[in-house]
C-alpha cells in the first residue's frame, strides 16, 4: 500500500524520518515535491548554527536534505496523501490527505514560534477525505530542554511522525478515527534572536549551580504511615505528615517502591550518587516505629537503573527496573530476598522504554511503558505490551504510542483496582519534569484499543516544599512519595557572593 509524501520545495530531515516510519509500518512510501512550501524564518539557520557550536545540539529535524531518497512512485497509485508542504491548501488529492498541524496551523513554522516563545506546540492530524476535513488525532508534547531549539524541534517532529504513523494504520485497518474537536493555537512572538540570548544567560546561570555543588535536581523519598485509602483512591494529598528518608547529599533516593514481605515493610528506591552519575537499586526496612535506615545497594549493572517496579508471584519476587540505557525492559527475580537478584527474562528487546509499570488485566499481563523513539521526549509517549504469559512472548499494542500526553503518559507508580476500574498513577510533564501527579482511571484495555480517562491532576504538595514529584506507590501501611525540593534562596546568595574558582585540569 502506497503512501504519497507532499513535501515543500526542498525536503527536509524529517520528511526522511516520516517516510522511513511509513516503511517499518508496512506501507511503500514516495515524495512528491510542491512549488509551494511555509515560511521562512529569518535567523533561524544561524540560530541552529549555533546551537551546534555552543550545545553541540545535533542534526535538527528542519535541516535540509537535497535530494531526498525515497523510492520513486506514481500518485495515482497512492492509497494515502501525507500533505509536509506546509504550504496552503490547495492541492485537490483523489485520495484520503492527511496533514499535520501546529497550534492550528498546517506551516511547520507556527512549531518553530512556540518554541521560541519556550512552549510546547499543540500537534494534530487533519484528515481530508470524501466526508470534508476534520481533526481525528491529537498530542501534547513534554519538552525537555526549552534553552536549546534544536532538541525541542526534534523532539516535536518525532511526535507528529508517530501521530501520523498511527492514524495511517488505523486506516488500513478499518479503523475510521473519529473527529476531535479542535481549539486555537497561541501566538509565539519570539525571534531567534531574543530565544539565543535568554538561553544563552540560563545556561550560564545553571553552570553556575553545577559548579558550586547546588543541585536544582535533587530528589528525595518521603513515607507517611497509611490507614485506610490512599492519595490515589482520595484523589487529594492528605493532612497528615510525612518522614522524609534521609540522605547525606552526595547522592539523591528517587522512584520509591514498598512492599510487605515476611512482616516487614521493604523499601526500594533509585539511588544516583553523584560521584558516579549512575544510578542503581537500593533497599531499607521501614520499622513498625516509623524509623529507617539508610538504603544499602542490591542491585547494581553496567547501566543506569531506576523506577525499581516490585512485585510477588507464587510465592517468588520479581523486579522490572528500568533499563533503558540498554534499550530493553528486563525482568529479574530474587535469588535471596532482597539483596541478590539476577536477570529471569529479556521481555522486550531493541526498545527505549522507561518507568516500566505492569499489571494483570482480562487473563493476560500488560506493561505500561513511556517510549521515547526517533528522538521523541521519554515524557509524553504511552506504549503498552501484553502477553498471556509473564515470560512471554511479548507483543506490542498495535497502535502504540497509545497516547501522546505529557501531562498524562509516563508511568508514575503501580496500577491498582478500585471500585472495579483500574487507575494508575501518570507523571504530569507538562510543564517540567515531575511537576506534579496525574490519577487516570484506565477506561480501556485490550489488543485493539487503549482509552483513559483524567480522574484528578495533583500539583506537588506544599507540606513538603518541593518543586517536582513523579512516583507515587503504597502498600499495607505505608504510602512512599519523591519530591525535589527548590535551592533556598540563601544558597543562591551564597553562589554568587562566592569568587570563581579557577576548574582543575
Amino acid at each position: 500500500m502506497q503512501v504519497e509524501i507532499l513535501t515543500g520545495p526542498t525536503a527536509l530531515r524529517w520528511h526522511v524520518q516520516v517516510a522511513r516510519a511509513c516503511q517499518q509500518a508496512g506501507f511503500a512510501a514516495f515524495a512528491a515535491p510542491c512549488a509551494r512550501g511555509g515560511e521562512k524564518i529569518a535567523g533561524l539557520d544561524l540560530l541552529l548554527a549555533f546551537e551546534r557550536l555552543l550545545y553541540r545540539a545535533p542534526d535538527c529535524a528542519l535541516q535540509r536534505l537535497t535530494p531526498l531518497a525515497m523510492d520513486p512512485g506514481s500518485a495515482g497509485d497512492a492509497a494515502f496523501v501525507v500533505d509536509l508542504s506546509g504550504a496552503p491548501d490547495t492541492r485537490v488529492e483523489n485520495a484520503p490527505v492527511l496533514r499535520p498541524l501546529y497550534d492550528g496551523s498546517p506551516d511547520p513554522a507556527a512549531a518553530v514560534y512556540a518554541l521560541l516563545d519556550r512552549r510546547a506546540p499543540k500537534l494534530s492530524v487533519q484528515l481530508r477525505d470524501a466526508q470534508g476535513a476534520r481533526i481525528v488525532a491529537q498530542g501534547a508534547i513534554g519538552l525537555r530542554d526549552r534553552r536549546i531549539l534544536s532538541f525541542g524541534l526534534n523532539e516535536t517532529f518525532a511526535r507528529v511522525t508517530s501521530l501520523l504513523v498511527r492514524v495511517l494504520r488505523d486506516l488500513r485497518d478499518g479503523v475510521h478515527p473519529a473527529a476531535i474537536p479542535d481549539a486555537p493555537g497561541l501566538s509565539s512572538p519570539n525571534s531567534p534572536l531574543v530565544f539565543a540570548v535568554g538561553a544563552l544567560a540560563e545556561k550560564i546561570v545553571a553552570n553556575l549551580l553545577t559548579r558550586n555543588s547546588v543541585s536544582a535536581g535533587h530528589w528525595r523519598v518521603a513515607y507517611r504511615r497509611l490507614q485506610g485509602e490512599g492519595v490515589i483512591e482520595t484523589l487529594q494529598w492528605p493532612p497528615t505528615s510525612w518522614s522524609i528518608l534521609p540522605d547525606d547529599g552526595q547522592r539523591y533516593y528517587a522512584d520509591p517502591f514498598a512492599m510487605v514481605r515476611d512482616g516487614q515493610t521493604h523499601l526500594f528506591v533509585e539511588e544516583y550518587p553523584y560521584a558516579t552519575r549512575k544510578g542503581l537499586i537500593s533497599h531499607a526496612v521501614i520499622s513498625p516505629d516509623g524509623t529507617v535506615g539508610a538504603p544499602r545497594p542490591v542491585l547494581e549493572t553496567g547501566c543506569h537503573l531506576s523506577y525499581p517496579f516490585i512485585f510477588e508471584r507464587e510465592g517468588q519476587v520479581f523486579m522490572i527496573p528500568e533499563t533503558c540505557a540498554e534499550r530493553r525492559i528486563a525482568l529479574y527475580r530474587a535469588e535471596r530476598f532482597p539483596d541478590r537478584w539476577t536477570l529471569d527474562t529479556v521481555l522486550v528487546d531493541g526498545i527505549d522504554a522507561s518507568d516500566a509499570t505492569l499489571v494483570e488485566h482480562a487473563g493476560r499481563f500488560w506493561v505500561f511503558a513511556a517510549l521515547s523513539d526517533g528522538g521523541g521526549s521519554s515524557w509524553d509517549a504511552l506504549a503498552l505490551f501484553y502477553a498471556d504469559n509473564l515470560r512471554g512472548p511479548w507483543r506490542a499494542h498495535p497502535r502504540n504510542p497509545v497516547l501522546i500526553d505529557a501531562s498524562a503518559a509516563r508511568p508514575g507508580g503501580a496500577i491498582v483496582p478500585f471500585n472495579g476500574h483500574l487507575r494508575r498513577v501518570a507523571q504530569d510533564c507538562s510543564s517540567i519534569y515531575g511537576s506534579g501527579m496525574t490519577i487516570c482511571q484506565i477506561d480501556a484495555l485490550d489488543p485493539e484499543n487503549y482509552r483513559q480517562s483524567v480522574l484528578a491532576r495533583l500539583a506537588p504538595p506544599t507540606f513538603l516544599g518541593e518543586r517536582a514529584a513523579h512516583t507515587l506507590n503504597r502498600c499495607d501501611g505505608f504510602e512512599v512519595i519523591d519530591f525535589q525540593a527548590s535551592p533556598a534562596p540563601r544558597e543562591f546568595r551564597r553562589i554568587f557572593a562566592r569568587p570563581a574558582v579557577a576548574q582543575a585540569g
